[in-house]
């Protein structure tokens, strides 16, 4: 795998990372019941940011496919997502990180790396 396929899965978890993050705070406790309450968050600024932020996750991943294997691009970028949506999540969200989900994170990354040095 190259540095350029690995700057982009990193670009990749960071952008899907952050449009989640942002979307889960900004919409936190909104009461929504039908389409017109919908409607009316798609013009919230930072939905709006949050969207296009997951947006440009789906074509960064458009990228890596053209670089990379799925069988090796995809683990790799959910691994990174995974953990970064963790860490995210307890920074920005200020959920908890319990030890079975910092082990599970372990895991994950030596996963991770064991696919991406495998050369077959």
């Amino acid at each position: 795998m190259t540095l350029r396929t690995l700057t982009l899965l990193a670009i990749y978890a960071a952008a899907s990372t952050g449009g989640l993050v942002l979307l889960s705070r900004t919409l936190r406790g909104e009461d929504v019941s039908g389409v017109g309450d919908a409607v009316r968050l798609l013009g919230d600024p930072m939905v709006l940011l949050g969207a296009f932020l997951y947006i440009g996750s789906f074509a960064c991943w458009l990228l890596i496919l053209t670089r990379e294997t799925v069988s090796t691009a995809y683990p790799i970028a959910i691994a990174l997502t995974y953990t970064a949506t963790i860490v995210a999540s307890a920074v920005v969200l200020d959920e908890s990180i319990g030890s079975l989900k910092l082990t599970g994170i372990a895991f994950v990354a030596v996963g991770a790396v064991i696919i991406a040095t495998a050369t077959t």
